[in-house]
């Protein structure tokens, strides 16, 4: 996502509900995988995001700290 003044209301209003995240996989392929956004944090204006990974995460983490230029 692009980070700006909107896309930051929007996670402080709570639209966004739901991002994608792009993963490696072992064999050198891209997936992306949708996650639940749970909340979000402002450190040195940088807009972290919370997201719950889905059961088939291959990697395990129940949960994830993002970036919103990463989303």
């Amino acid at each position: 996502m692009i980070d700006n003044s909107i896309t930051r209301q929007c996670f402080i209003d709570g639209k966004v509900k739901k991002c994608n995240v792009l993963i490696g996989v072992v064999a050198g392929t891209m997936h992306f995988m949708t996650c639940r956004v749970v909340k979000y944090r402002i450190v040195d204006n940088d807009f972290l995001v919370k997201l719950k990974t889905p059961k088939e995460y291959p990697l395990g983490h129940k949960y994830l700290w993002r970036n919103i230029d990463e989303l």
